[in-house]
């Protein structure tokens, strides 16, 4: 995997062209600021649509042909990523932890798409909800009550926002939805 950099400018996108199925988001000037990553097959199919800091990787099943990456900042960045084929090789660490949780966090039961939708009922106590699309479901999850409109989350991808209210999920009759709330 050789490694491939760009200035992405700021509030704009940049196409870059790869045969792979791997990405690791290894340096940025800004490592905190998520930048959009969207991976696509020969034909134009989405395979990724992630949006992740630096020290981020995904895989795709199938190849990507292209990828884009969007900057939503105020500023341009400059980052490097490695993109190939198979997982990146990083040698394993041993870290020790102590956390301290600053608030309580609830799962939700795994949902399955009945009727071809779900919703996670509003709490005024939420700070951020975590949505997770099953990875087996067969297209996109829309985060919407209509199909097409929303957020697009793909099997396997993550939706997370700060909304007390409820929050609807519509798509294939029998995909699955599961996440958290932090309260």
């Amino acid at each position: 995997m050789l490694p491939t950099v760009r200035t992405i400018k700021a509030g704009a996108s940049e196409n870059i062209p790869a045969l792979a199925n791997y990405l690791h988001y290894q340096e940025s000037t800004a490592p905190t600021v998520k930048l959009e990553f969207r991976a696509y097959t020969e034909d134009g199919g989405e395979l990724a649509n992630i949006n992740m800091i630096r020290g981020g990787e995904f895989r795709t099943q199938k190849e990507f042909s292209s990828l884009r990456i969007f900057n939503p900042s105020g500023t341009d960045i400059s980052i490097t990523v490695l993109m190939g084929k198979g997982d990146y090789d990083a040698p394993p660490e041993t870290v020790d932890v102590s956390l301290k949780p600053y608030s309580d966090i609830a799962d939700f039961p795994e949902k399955t798409m009945s009727g071809g939708s779900q919703y996670f009922g509003e709490n005024l106590a939420r700070k951020s909800i975590v949505i997770i699309a099953d990875q087996t479901n067969v297209g996109p999850v829309w985060l919407a009550p209509t199909v097409g409109t929303g957020a697009k989350l793909m099997p396997g991808g993550t939706f997370e926002a700060s909304v007390t209210g409820r929050v609807y999920t519509v798509g294939t009759s029998g995909d699955k939805v599961s996440g958290y709330e932090v309260v």
